[in-house]
């Protein structure tokens, strides 16, 4: 039995539930026994002090501060891994800044689902570091894996994966309108909102169609009636039937480098329960639907406006869709699919 110990960020932070908690009871079966540490303080949590002005002369105090305050809550989980056999890292204990990576048990894999080197020049120096430092790279995907291929030779694409069990598709739908969906956090909900002249557009034409938002925070929609918006706040227990109940799933993005190193997850969710999308063509995207034929990509207003059409005046068409988008699911990103690669990856640091 190979012994893991797992840093990751904390209790509900995507990267940590996605790419490793969700594997821990199926590495089981490969003989790899995983133990996870998150601080009770998230790595990536602001710190409370944020209304310090960062001209003041307090910020940088308390900033520091609060930073120490996050690595003490890490010190549980590094001397556990004196205990086990391999250090799985999520992204770096202080978010790619190097701190007491150096003093992990290794071998040391490091696992990244962002572009988080762009944030800012220390933490790209950190990114550097780490990835020099480490003896293993999982990579959410090809644009993060060219990065860190520039300082380690071990670098390993594996995308984000799906408990297909757990998002799978639902023959009953509490929903009698035609429902345009979207999940995630509050930080990416001004994707969302450049959308409102297509779907004002659209809701003037389709009256009985609403826009259903999950998310941590309530949108504001100026341009959109509130009788078409309907917001539910995200929960654990409540995310896979709301996504159940959508018709299409949007993941819109602008084109940037940052949202290059996105591992197009909300666009997988929706695919496992079976639905349609419609998507920015940016990053990850393209190659997802690239694999076939489960919805649109739209650049514009107009394609946006009229990929929507489309799909709400065909339901065959978005039947054929969504069976294609869970069948591609079911053979690429699947956890079933996923977890095997993990193992091979830590057995292989440990026979090194």
């Amino acid at each position: 039995m190979i012994k893991v110990t797992a840093l990751t960020s904390g209790q509900n932070v995507p990267s940590t539930r996605f790419r490793i908690r969700q594997h821990i009871d199926q590495l089981r079966n490969f003989n790899i026994d995983v133990v996870e540490h998150y601080p009770a303080i998230s790595k990536d949590k602001p710190a409370p002090f944020s209304y310090v002005g960062s001209a003041s002369a307090l910020s940088l105090p308390f900033k520091m501060a609060f930073s120490a305050t996050k690595l003490l809550a890490t010190l549980p989980g590094i001397l556990s891994s004196y205990r086990t056999d391999v250090t799985w890292l999520s992204r770096g204990i202080l978010l790619g800044i190097p701190t007491l990576e150096a003093i992990l048990k290794q071998p040391v894999i490091l696992d990244v689902d962002d572009a988080i080197w762009l944030r800012n020049g220390h933490i790209a120096r950190g990114s550097r570091y780490l990835a020099s430092n480490t003896q293993a790279i999982i990579a959410g995907n090809s644009y993060i894996a060219e990065w860190y291929s520039q300082y380690s030779d071990n670098v390993h694409i594996v995308p984000t994966a799906v408990d297909t069990d757990r998002y799978r598709p639902s023959k009953i739908s509490s929903s009698t309108k035609f429902t345009i969906g979207w999940i995630g956090t509050k930080h990416n909900l001004h994707y969302l909102k450049k959308l409102e002249p297509p779907l004002a557009k659209f809701f003037r034409e389709n009256k009985n169609s609403i826009l259903l938002i999950v998310s941590d925070e309530e949108p504001k929609f100026p341009n959109l009636d509130s009788i078409n918006v309907q917001y539910v706040r995200w929960s654990k227990e409540n995310e896979v039937r709301l996504i159940q109940n959508m018709d299409v799933g949007l993941m819109p993005l602008g084109d940037t480098s940052w949202n290059r190193g996105k591992c197009s997850y909300k666009m997988l969710q929706y695919m496992s329960c079976g639905k349609p999308v419609v998507v920015s063509p940016v990053g990850m995207n393209v190659e997802v639907l690239e694999k076939g034929n489960i919805g649109f990509s739209a650049i514009n207003n107009e394609e946006w406006y009229s990929s929507l059409s489309e799909l709400k005046q065909n339901k065959s068409l978005r039947m054929r869709m969504g069976i294609n988008a869970r069948n591609i699911v079911l053979s690429h990103y699947s956890s079933a699919v996923i977890t095997p690669r993990i193992a091979e990856i830590i057995r292989g640091v440990v026979k090194a």
